[in-house]
């Protein structure tokens, strides 16, 4: 993989919070995947969460069946409060579900309603040796863009099983291009509709493997990392940034694993015929992400107060999404913030990636770009302005880090 380092820097002001300063290093280019880090200091440093993934494994946790499809019930006996995530797939129960809203539930509290959608339509009884009172583990989250909004945004059931069915059938013409395996599908015999056993295929896990596995260790060295962002094709397309980099660490394999399968069900191929990706399509990459984490952080915020501990804010601007969980027991701090950018009206007419059919040795230098070829044995750092129209290429002679962009101008009024 053609290793290429870049760095957008911003600060922003959101809130109770002091200015908090992004820095971004990547991308790090598995096919069609284009993975950003989010650098930042711990904004709850004196608190941990435990997710809901480790929670239920080790029994500090039970999500409770209750017969309504778009309501569960938690009990956490930890000692420390858990953060269960929007996207969020609980397995088991009547049928499997995926939880709606963040929720950050605290020690020794149980009862407490968990908002959730169903995404396995064809199953309301036990399945196999589970238990139908309650469900058995949190391996998985929501890996699609599409499904994500279904869920949180526009809360409809419909909509969710529409967007589960749409990406199967993405997910089987993928797995069978890729492994070359005709008959390969995703759709499991014990329950055709459920997205969780979806996720389980032998043949999707092996594709997802060769995204994992060259991904899952770009955290090693980086005791910073507090998020990440990626890209599809150099589209913009979600990032998860937390308040706690331990909390980021301990949900990362998740949030790769739903990235991964993202990718391979948004696959277009064919491959490159060099191990490049152009100037253009990184540098188109660069100004999405960051338009993506600065864009909605100004716009006016809905509010709501989900739970005791538990403060929702929405921003939208545009195609950009910004959705903000605040834990009101440190003080209204913010622990995890969900950037998105919405697909536009005929993104579900893809069009052919830039890159395909370009020879990889002669990129088209974007507009206000210079090509720029490091000396050998030097690394290329792309210095980005996000709000300069003449971005300039440089070398650097180290790997250090260099912040690019300072816009203290955008400050939003934030809630307690």
């Amino acid at each position: 993989m053609f290793a290429f380092m870049l760095l957008a820097s911003f600060f922003t002001r959101a809130g109770v919070d002091p200015s908090v300063s992004y820095r971004l290093s990547g991308p790090y280019i598995v096919r069609n995947l284009q993975v950003f880090l989010v650098h930042g200091p711990d904004r709850v440093p004196r608190q941990r969460y435990l997710t809901l993934g480790e929670a239920m494994k080790t029994g500090k946790v039970v999500v409770h069946e209750t017969g309504n499809v778009q309501k569960l019930r938690v009990e956490n006996h930890a000692g420390l409060p858990v953060s269960i995530q929007s996207g969020d797939i609980v397995k088991g129960g009547r049928q499997d579900r995926v939880i709606s809203l963040d929720l950050i539930v605290p020690p020794g509290k149980g009862g407490i309603p968990l908002d959730a959608f169903c995404v396995e339509s064809g199953r309301w009884s036990k399945r196999g040796d589970e238990q139908a009172s309650r469900f058995a583990s949190n391996a998985y989250m929501l890996s699609s863009r599409g499904l994500r909004l279904a869920a949180k945004q526009n809360r409809k059931q419909g909509e969710v099983w529409a967007n589960v069915a749409s990406q199967q059938a993405r997910l089987n013409e993928n797995v069978r291009k890729l492994s070359g395996k005709a008959g390969a599908d995703v759709r499991a015999n014990a329950s055709a509709s459920s997205l969780q056993l979806s996720m389980e295929n032998d043949d999707l896990q092996e594709l997802v493997r060769t995204y994992t596995g060259a991904l899952e260790g770009i955290l090693d060295g980086r005791p910073d990392v507090i998020g990440f962002a990626f890209t599809l094709d150099g589209e913009a397309n979600n990032a998860e940034v937390y308040g706690r980099s331990d909390l980021f660490r301990a949900l990362w394999p998740k949030l790769l694993h739903a990235a991964a399968v993202e990718a391979i069900a948004a696959y277009r191929g064919p491959e490159p015929t060099a191990p490049v990706v152009l100037l253009d399509e990184r540098m188109k990459a660069v100004r999405g992400v960051t338009a993506m984490l600065a864009g909605a952080l100004n716009a006016a915020p809905a509010v709501r107060d989900v739970a005791e501990r538990t403060r929702l804010i929405t921003r939208e601007a545009g195609s950009l999404l910004l959705f903000e969980t605040r834990d009101r027991a440190q003080a209204g701090a913010w622990i995890h913030r969900n950037h998105v950018h919405k697909p536009a009206a005929a993104a579900g007419k893809h069009r052919a990636s830039s890159r395909r059919h370009t020879t990889p040795t002669q990129p088209a230098p974007l507009d206000g770009f210079q090509q720029y070829r490091a000396p050998r044995g030097r690394p290329t750092v792309l210095q980005l302005a996000p709000h300069n129209d003449d971005p300039r290429l440089r070398q650097r002679t180290n790997q250090q880090f260099v912040p690019l962009h300072n816009d203290r101008a955008g400050q939003a009024q934030g809630h307690r």
